[in-house]
C-alpha cells in the first residue's frame, strides 16, 4: 500500500538522516563510528515503525490472514536492511559509492536466484518475499562488515542522543518529501 511505496522511497527510511549523516561523516570522518552506531538505532527503530504501520494497515484494510502473513513477511525486510542502510551512510560519507554498490548488485542477484528458486519449487509469493528478507539480511551483514573494517565497529556510547537530535533534523525532511510526493500524485486522484 501507500505506506510500504512511502518507505521503499526514501520517505520513512531513517527518518530522512541519510544526507544529514552523509554530510556530517563527510565533515568530520573521526567521529564515523558514532554516527555508525546512531545510524543502527535509527534505522531500526524507523524500520520497526514502518513495520508497525504497514501491518496495521493491511489490518485495517481488511486483509486475510494470508495475505497478512505476506505483508508481514515483506514488511520484515525493513528490519532486516536497517543496519545495511546505516552502513550505506557512513560508506556515502567516505564517499565509498563502489562498496554499496558492487555489495547491493550482488546481492540483487542472490535475490533473483533466491526469487526464482522459491517461485520453480511451489513456495509462490510467501518464498519470494522470504528471498527478498534473505537478500536484505545478507546485505546488512556484508555491509555492515566491510564499514566496520574500513570505519572502525559502531559506537553507542551517546548514540541514542545524537540520533535524537538527527531524527530531529531529518524528520521535517520526511514531511516534506511526503507532500511533495502528494502534490505530484495530486492530478492523478
Amino acid at each position: 500500500g501507500p505506506i510500504f511505496r512511502l518507505y521503499r522511497q526514501n520517505r520513512l527510511q531513517g527518518f530522512g538522516i541519510l544526507g544529514i549523516v552523509v554530510k556530517d561523516v563527510s565533515q568530520s570522518p573521526s567521529k564515523s563510528s558514532g554516527y555508525f552506531g546512531a545510524s543502527i538505532l535509527i534505522y531500526i527503530a524507523a524500520s520497526s515503525i514502518s513495520f508497525v504501520l504497514v501491518v496495521l494497515t493491511g489490518f485495517f484494510l481488511g486483509y486475510t490472514d494470508a495475505k497478512m502473513i505476506l505483508v508481514a513477511a515483506a514488511a520484515l525486510s525493513f528490519i532486516l536492511y536497517a543496519p545495511g542502510l546505516a552502513s550505506q551512510s557512513i560508506l556515502y560519507g567516505h564517499e565509498k559509492f563502489i562498496y554499496f554498490t558492487v555489495i547491493s548488485s550482488v546481492g540483487t542477484v542472490v535475490y533473483i536466484a533466491l526469487g526464482i528458486l522459491a517461485v520453480e519449487t511451489g513456495l509462490g509469493v510467501l518464498g519470494v518475499f522470504a528471498a527478498l528478507c534473505a537478500e536484505y539480511a545478507l546485505l546488512s551483514f556484508f555491509l555492515y562488515y566491510k564499514t566496520s573494517q574500513k570505519f572502525g565497529a559502531p559506537i553507542f556510547k551517546g548514540a541514542k542522543d545524537l540520533g535524537m537530535s538527527l531524527s530531529r533534523l531529518g524528520i521535517p525532511l520526511v514531511f516534506s518529501s511526503i507532500l511533495i510526493e502528494l502534490t505530484l500524485r495530486a492530478d492523478r486522484i
